[in-house]
């Protein structure tokens, strides 16, 4: 029979322990990316539905778990954009494209959200991102162009 000394044996133990913490850890990060997968389905749905404060429910919830997360933060800047909530929708498409700064959706979002202000320039800064990474640049021109004739109708008397 052989003993092992109590240094070992408290190796051995404290391995053991930390492999069950390990995928306690694991099974714990599986359930939350499963329930973050639900709540984007759910809100998807209701975004579909036309229920914008039920979509934007579910994506806070989704948030509330992962918000470090390019996906949800354009979720909720597209929410906040189809509420009319321009402020909120502006935080949002900054918070996505500080995550990915090539995103064209969220610059054309971003862009939407600034015309929706009157910030005519800074909506244009946006669609001229936008169109840097975007392969519709006609459908993006058509915007800069109808900013551009609308800054013009204000500046005239």
């Amino acid at each position: 029979m052989s003993y092992i000394s109590s240094t070992q044996f408290l190796k051995r133990l404290s391995h053991v322990v930390a492999v069950a913490l390990l995928s306690v850890h694991i099974s714990a990060q599986a359930i939350q990316t499963s329930d973050i997968e639900d709540y984007l389905k759910q809100g998807d749905k209701e975004l579909a539905e036309g229920k914008l404060d039920e979509a934007l429910l579910a994506f806070q919830k989704a948030a509330a778990i992962k918000s470090d997360t390019e996906l949800i933060q354009q979720k909720l800047a597209n929410v906040y954009l189809l509420k009319g909530e321009y402020a909120n929708s502006i935080k949002y498409f900054h918070k996505a494209l500080g995550f990915n700064a090539k995103n064209s959706k969220a610059f054309i979002g971003l862009g939407l959200a600034y015309l929706h202000t009157g910030q005519y320039s800074l909506a244009n800064a946006a669609l001229d991102e936008a169109r840097q990474y975007s392969e519709k640049k006609q459908d993006i021109d058509k915007i800069i162009v109808w900013i551009k004739s609308r800054q013009q109708n204000q500046s005239q008397p």
